[in-house]
């Protein structure tokens, strides 16, 4: 009886060594790169897009309104829209650690593009 427990007790050791390992060397927590967070806010603004939702806040520079459109759980956000010759209304975070999708539209019925920054951190 005492062998099994020796068995019972080693099988257990292994586990627990085994999990400590994979954790330390990343194989159970996945941490996104700056450049799949960037791909994230970008497909973000893309959807917002595709819906017909973007355009009109941006042509009318209502990035608060824009902003309550996107729901994100695990970062913190804030919204800035820009005109092509560098006058921007909207929140750009003063923060470290903040990644930035940058989607480009055009005017409503004119040429006049704007440039929606997606801040996350």
């Amino acid at each position: 009886m005492r062998g099994f427990w020796h068995i019972v007790e080693s099988f257990m050791a292994i586990t627990i060594i085994i999990t400590f390992v994979m954790i330390i060397s990343g194989g159970l927590i996945k941490v996104q790169t700056p450049e799949e967070t960037e791909i994230k806010a970008y497909k973000i603004l893309k959807n917002l897009d595709e819906k017909g939702v973007l355009r009109s806040y941006a042509v009318n520079n209502d990035y608060s309104g824009l902003n309550s459109q996107i729901e994100l759980y695990n970062y913190n956000h804030s919204i800035e829209i820009c005109q092509s010759v560098g006058n921007c209304v909207g929140d750009e975070p003063n923060t470290e650690n903040v990644w930035v999708g940058t989607y480009i539209i055009s005017g409503d019925y004119i040429y006049e593009p704007r440039i929606i920054k997606l801040y996350l951190y």
